[in-house]
């Protein structure tokens, strides 16, 4: 049902009062482990490492591959593959 200029007419019984839980108004204390977010830090440097030592050997794999064959790109293959380890 609309009422007048196109707002809605009020429900029977009227405008019921709005109440506030004051509970969900206070601000939650989220903090973060140290510890944590040390473990974080050091998981993250480790990836870029691996990240670094992975695209080298891309690289490496590449170049091999327009150097020389398929026979060439396998050896350094397994040459690569060891000094990553």
């Amino acid at each position: 049902m609309v009422g007048g200029q196109g707002f809605a007419s009020c429900p029977l019984g009227g405008i019921r009062e709005v109440t506030v839980n004051q509970n969900l108004l206070t601000p939650l204390k989220l903090e973060i482990d140290p510890e944590i977010q040390k473990v974080r830090t050091q998981e993250r440097e480790e990836m870029k490492k691996l990240n670094n030592k992975f695209a080298s050997f891309i690289d490496k794999v590449r170049a091999a591959s327009t150097r020389g064959g398929e026979a060439e790109v396998g050896a350094h293959h397994s040459l690569c593959w060891l000094q990553l380890l």
